[in-house]
């Protein structure tokens, strides 16, 4: 459902998996182009997605048990730091392909459930784990440019104002 109402499920389904293959390589390009630098902006950056991430960690564990326990062992804990860098690679990616949004706190509790839902389809994505990351950023790429989301990222709070206005108006 979530790839159909953010665009990306083509129409006629014996595409999928063109559209798997087209996604991971224009992400794979961004990885390429957008490398991590060693610059200090980029260390900045990659420091502040990190600590995020890090403090969203309880609720990543769903993506390795199901109820949401801690890692139990070392095979787990390998497991869910490598989806943690995935997750920072998304969001270190959207950042540079977005300069004037880059990344603001809170962008993480967006790409987690995103990147949850992909994770626990990943039968649909052929088994393969660089398709969900790649999709994940698709989906979250689409999701703010495609929408009024980044408006509620801005630091002009005149127009999250608006926003919550017409959601009050809404509601009444």
């Amino acid at each position: 459902a979530w790839l159909n109402l953010l665009s990306i499920y083509p129409a006629n389904p014996q595409h999928w998996a063109t559209v798997c293959k087209t996604i991971l390589k224009s992400y794979n390009n961004f990885t390429t182009n957008f490398s991590l630098k060693n610059s200090a902006t980029d260390e900045k950056l990659i420091s502040c997605i990190k600590s995020d991430i890090k403090r969203s960690k309880h609720q990543l564990y769903y993506l390795i048990n199901r109820d949401g326990n801690k890692c139990r062992t070392l095979d787990e804990e390998m497991e869910l730091e490598a989806h943690m860098k995935r997750i920072e690679r998304i969001l270190f990616i959207f950042a540079k392909v977005n300069p004037k949004l880059s990344y603001i706190q809170g962008f993480n509790e967006l790409i987690i459930p995103i990147y949850y839902v992909m994770h626990s389809a990943i039968n649909i994505f052929f088994e393969n784990i660089d398709y969900v990351e790649a999709i994940s950023y698709e989906a979250f790429q689409f999701l703010f440019i495609s929408s009024d989301l980044k408006d509620f990222f801005n630091i002009n709070l005149s127009l999250c104002e608006n926003k919550i206005s017409q959601f009050d108006q809404l509601l009444n």
